[in-house]
């Protein structure tokens, strides 16, 4: 399996993943690249988050990112724009969930660019 391939599918395990939590907690779900029955979220500030979630008045947005995406990022790649993007929407939660093998990456990542991400969820995959 070509490391894309491999990519792709830890982004789809942690999209299921969560949107199957988010789901569970009884939030309406949208969820981008694993075929969700409620289609893919509309794009915030230029960018389409993962999952996006709506429970009564609480909105999130959820952002996965995978070992690869974390380790070879500078400070204006699309993973530093998208997750600014999404930190600065009004009214709505903004998470990140990454493998759980590189949980203290995302956080460092988030504080060096002063990113303010709600929660940072892991995963074993």
């Amino acid at each position: 399996m070509s490391p894309n391939i491999s990519n792709i599918e830890t982004l789809k395990r942690l999209i299921s993943g969560m949107a199957n939590k988010l789901s569970s907690e009884g939030y309406d779900v949208q969820a981008d690249y694993i075929g969700h029955p409620n289609g893919k979220p509309d794009e915030f500030n230029k960018y389409t988050p993962n999952i996006y979630a709506v429970k009564g008045d609480k909105k999130i947005i959820v952002d996965a990112s995978d070992c690869d995406s974390l380790a070879s990022v500078s400070e204006e790649n699309e993973l530093n724009l998208r997750w600014n993007a999404f930190s600065k929407v009004e009214g709505v939660e903004f998470m990140v969930i990454v493998p759980r093998s590189c949980l203290q990456k995302a956080k460092e990542l988030s504080e060096k660019w002063g990113i303010n991400i709600n929660t940072c969820w892991s995963m074993d995959i």
